[in-house]
């Protein structure tokens, strides 16, 4: 009589390929006044995971001192600290990977002292 091999492993499942899409969109802000802290996020899933890039006012946003942008998972976090005028305006996301491009709901930011 032959030994029983041991049983083979389970192969993982095959990962499909997918196109990005948005599972939460940025959401609009109203700072109390300039100098304060704003914070974005947005999520994205498909396969390969996609890259995610922010813009603002159409134009992609470049981190520095103030611009922080962090992946956390699958979320994507824009930091702004020390709000200017210059920060009001548009956010938006853009997922990519090898299947796609899709952008996000656009989100707001506005101080309210402009309405005064």
């Amino acid at each position: 009589m032959q030994p029983t091999p041991p049983p083979r492993p389970t192969p993982p499942p095959l990962a499909v390929p997918k196109a990005p899409s948005f599972t939460s969109d940025p959401s609009s802000l109203i700072l109390p006044f300039p100098g304060g802290t704003a914070a974005f996020a947005c999520s994205s899933a498909g396969y390969p995971p996609p890259s995610v890039d922010w813009l603002h006012n159409g134009v992609p946003v470049t981190a520095d001192t103030r611009v922080t942008v962090t992946m956390v998972g699958a979320e994507s976090q824009l930091r702004v600290v020390n709000v200017v005028e210059a920060d009001t305006g548009s956010y938006q996301c853009v997922a990519n990977n090898s299947l796609g491009q899709i952008s996000s709901q656009t989100a707001s930011l506005t101080i309210a002292s402009e309405f005064v």
